[in-house]
């Protein structure tokens, strides 16, 4: 269910097939249960690992534009 814009049936039923896949996957004990600090301290390393991803590719940005503001000076 979107809270932007009208019911998108195919997105409600991959949800619904994929709680259905996730608790038969619990039951029959082939899941991997974790506690929720374990959870949430997976969670925690893996947007911080995103986040230096984010921090690195912002200041490769910041190079390539200096590069091309350097060039645009060259040629004015």
């Amino acid at each position: 269910m979107s809270l932007d814009g009208p019911r998108d049936d195919d997105v409600e039923q991959a949800w619904s097939d994929e709680i259905v896949r996730r608790a038969s996957k619990a039951k029959s004990g082939r899941g991997t249960m974790r506690s929720r600090e374990e959870f949430r301290s997976k969670m925690r390393a893996r947007r911080g690992q995103e986040m230096r991803t984010l921090q690195m590719l912002g200041d490769e940005l910041k190079i390539m534009i200096r590069f091309r503001d350097i060039r645009i000076e060259r040629n004015a």
